[in-house]
C-alpha cells in the first residue's frame, strides 16, 4: 500500500514538474511554512511527498494559487482536487484502516488467549466446565489425565485430612 502511495505521488510529481513547477514557492521572501522546490524531478517528488502529506488539504494548500482565467487554472483545479481525493482521503484512510485492523486483530488474539487460559487447564486442555461437572476444583490438576494424582476438593479439605 505504501508503494502504491509513492507511485501515485510520483505520477503527480511528474505532472507537476511538467506543468506547475513555477507554482512551487520557496525562499525567505515568501514567508511560507512549506518550502517547495520543483527545479528537478527528484526535488519535485520530495516536495510533493513532504508538503502534500503534511498539508491537511493536500498539495493545493502549499502551492501558489493559479489565477482565474489563466490557461492552467482548471488544470490546477483538477490536480489539487484529485490529489486531495485520491491521496489524502482514499490512500491515507486505507493505510490507517490497515493499521487499525492490525491492532484489532492483536487485541482479539490477546482476548482469546486470555479467555483460553481462564477457561481451560493449561496442562491437559480440559474445559473448566468439565471440572465443575466432576465437582473438582478447577485450579487443582485433573487426576490421571495430566499424570498427577489428586483428590476431589470435598475429600481433600475435610477436618479428618488434617489429623
Amino acid at each position: 500500500t505504501f508503494i502504491l502511495l509513492f507511485v501515485i505521488i510520483y505520477i503527480y510529481s511528474v505532472y507537476a514538474f511538467s506543468f506547475f513547477s513555477k507554482h512551487y514557492i520557496h525562499g525567505p521572501e515568501e514567508d511560507c511554512d512549506f518550502n517547495s522546490y520543483c527545479d528537478r524531478l527528484s526535488l519535485c517528488f520530495t516536495s510533493t511527498l513532504n508538503n502534500g502529506m503534511r498539508a491537511g488539504g493536500g498539495i493545493g494548500e502549499v502551492l501558489e494559487q493559479a489565477e482565474y482565467g489563466t490557461s492552467l487554472y482548471w488544470d490546477r483545479y483538477f490536480y489539487d482536487l484529485t490529489f486531495f481525493l485520491i491521496i489524502i482521503i482514499v490512500m491515507l484512510n486505507l493505510i490507517f484502516g490497515i493499521i487499525l485492523d492490525a491492532f484489532a486483530d492483536m487485541r482479539d488474539k490477546n482476548t482469546s488467549l486470555e479467555e483460553e487460559t481462564q477457561q481451560k487447564c493449561f496442562i491437559c486442555g480440559v474445559d473448566r466446565s468439565e471440572f465443575e461437572k466432576l465437582e473438582q476444583a478447577f485450579l487443582i490438576i485433573l487426576a490421571g489425565t495430566a499424570g498427577v494424582t489428586t483428590l476431589p476438593v470435598s475429600t481433600m479439605f475435610t477436618p479428618t485430612s488434617f489429623s
